[in-house]
């Protein structure tokens, strides 16, 4: 993994990036993104799982297990496991 430190507001800022692309819904641009908000409550679909994972395994430069993600994950689930990684 590279020096990045993985933190809830990281992974926001990369929700946000991926929404700015047209990758993941809009309204993330604008939403308030907490520790506790879910990839399901976030509003995305597999195909905005998979973008998400895709751009997470270039930030993090290493390739996620299969499993990595989940739809009743929330954002302090994804920092902490990728925090566990590095």
């Amino acid at each position: 993994m590279t020096g990045q430190t993985w933190t809830t507001e990281r992974v926001a800022e990369i929700l946000r990036a991926l929404a700015e692309e047209d990758e993941l819904p809009q309204h993330l641009l604008k939403a308030t993104i907490s520790d506790g908000d879910t990839v399901e409550t976030l509003g995305l679909d597999s195909i905005g799982a998979v973008a998400l994972i895709d751009r997470l395994e270039t930030e993090a430069g290493v390739a996620l297990p299969d499993d990595f993600l989940d739809f009743k994950d929330t954002v302090a689930d994804i920092a902490a496991r990728l925090a566990a990684m590095g």
